[in-house]
């Protein structure tokens, strides 16, 4: 069996996927965290003649799973980068990944997901921003081994 190279990436990226040399039924799961977190989904598929299973509508699926409402605020909070854990069984064994995946229904070109975060941003803004005063704003900013620390100014 042959499973999509899945490391980190965009929602949108996981709408379609093909999972090649099926033998006999395959069993998808995907679970939020760990092998052992909160079940997403359990799925049964039948290979077609060419032993390949077509999934779709992951990324919507997993769309839900980005929102916290904490605390009754509205709108409830994004959390922009979520780790799922996806396992594909069949006869010849089971091969499990797990997935960094960042919120992105829209279909980004020229930037991979693992690019965004290299950069650690997770927002595409740069230099001013002039929002509404009573509007709540939200600002996403990774530090994966960061040294040098990160300056936000707020006015």
């Amino acid at each position: 069996m042959v499973i999509p190279v899945l490391n980190t990436c965009f929602t949108s990226q996981l709408n379609s996927f093909f999972i090649t040399g099926v033998s006999g039924n395959l069993t998808f799961r995907i679970r939020l965290d760990t092998s052992s977190g909160q079940t997403v989904i359990d799925e049964i598929y039948t290979p077609n003649a060419g032993y390949t299973v077509r999934i779709f509508g992951i990324g919507n699926l997993l769309e839900s799973y980005f929102t916290m409402n904490l605390f009754g605020q509205l709108p409830p909070f994004r959390n922009p980068v979520q780790t799922f854990y996806f396992s594909f069984t069949d006869n010849s064994g089971t091969q499990t990944k797990t997935i960094s995946v960042i919120h992105s229904p829209a279909e980004l070109t020229g930037l991979t997901a693992s690019e965004l975060t290299e950069k650690r941003f997770l927002s595409l803004h740069s230099g001013d921003k002039k929002t509404r005063m009573e509007s709540l704003e939200q600002i996403y900013v990774a530090f994966p081994g960061s040294e040098n620390g990160v300056t936000v100014d707020f006015h």
